[in-house]
């Protein structure tokens, strides 16, 4: 809508143009990615056990479904030695039946962990904050809380065309076979020391009322060392992932059985920085064209 019918709606009698039912309709023909039951299952298992990602990434399982084949290579371990990831023991001897929680080294290389952080700080940090109420167009208000003290930034315009980013943004593609229409644009992320995030899920009940529905997967990036602090933390799976420069954490936010409901287990919090300064970049993935609504306001 044009700026009159968005402000003056009711006096333009376009109160229906803000509607993002209207605006961005559901159409339930439209490509869906890892929408049907068992294709996430069928892609983590895929990406520990193809010989090229086993080759370049060094899969390390941290959580899996116990229904999943026992016949992955054993160079996916399900313990993972390295000392950048803990796991508790009682987790993978228990009878739980745990979501898929995979960590994959050097996905990103020094030197585009290095042109990331730049375009960060060139496009410029700001508080991060999450979804809040919802305005009168349908749209949400961001919402600050002291659960949350990071400062991130998106990376649009020419920071999603710089070649390096759409380097990566390739690579991700090639990883999980979703179009990159269908990923948010990556956020850029900092934690200066004594900065936080509480405990919380990247699944939004309202994505599936949009027509890319919701976040499948997160991936995680993680764009430098950091002296101390910074970890990602899953508390229902005793599960916590140190920073390692150019690391990839993925995990999915919905339910293998059922793509569209939310996957509690894999709530997650990144723990406090205590020495020197942790940078990352989320990259979310939904089931369909996110970048067709983004344009057209009905985020």
């Amino acid at each position: 809508p044009t700026y009159m019918q968005k402000m003056c709606a009711p006096s333009c009698r376009s109160c229906h143009a803000l509607d993002p039912k209207f605006k961005c309709p559901l159409d339930e023909n439209a490509p869906k990615a890892l929408s049907k039951e068992g294709d996430l299952n069928a892609l983590f298992e895929r990406i520990v056990s193809d010989p090229q990602f086993l080759t370049q990434y060094n899969p390390t399982i941290l959580s899996r479904p116990s229904s999943s084949s026992s016949s992955i290579s054993a160079s996916a371990s399900s313990v993972n030695n390295n000392s950048n990831n803990t796991i508790d023991e009682e987790v993978l001897e228990g009878d739980d039946d745990g979501p898929w929680v995979i960590t994959l080294d050097n996905f990103l290389s020094d030197d585009e962990c290095d042109r990331l952080i730049q375009l960060g700080h060139d496009k410029g940090y700001e508080r991060s904050a999450d979804t809040g109420a919802k305005k009168f167009d349908g749209t949400h208000e961001k919402f600050i809380n002291n659960g949350r003290t990071s400062t991130n930034t998106f990376c649009i315009g020419d920071c999603e065309k710089d070649p390096v980013t759409q380097r990566v943004t390739r690579r991700i593609g090639h990883l999980t076979g979703v179009p990159p229409i269908n990923y948010e644009y990556l956020q850029l992320l900092r934690y200066t020391p004594g900065q936080f995030y509480n405990t919380h899920h990247d699944y939004a009940h309202y994505h599936n009322e949009r027509p890319f529905g919701p976040r499948i997967i997160t991936i995680f990036l993680y764009l430098n060392d950091v002296d101390d602090g910074g970890a990602t933390a899953f508390p229902n799976l005793g599960i916590e992932v140190k920073p390692a420069k150019g690391k990839a954490l993925i995990w999915p936010s919905v339910l293998d059985e059922h793509p569209t409901k939310i996957d509690i287990r894999t709530r997650h919090g990144a723990l406090n920085v205590t020495d020197g300064i942790k940078y990352a970049a989320n990259a979310w993935l939904h089931q369909g064209d996110f970048k067709s609504a983004h344009a057209k306001g009905c985020v």
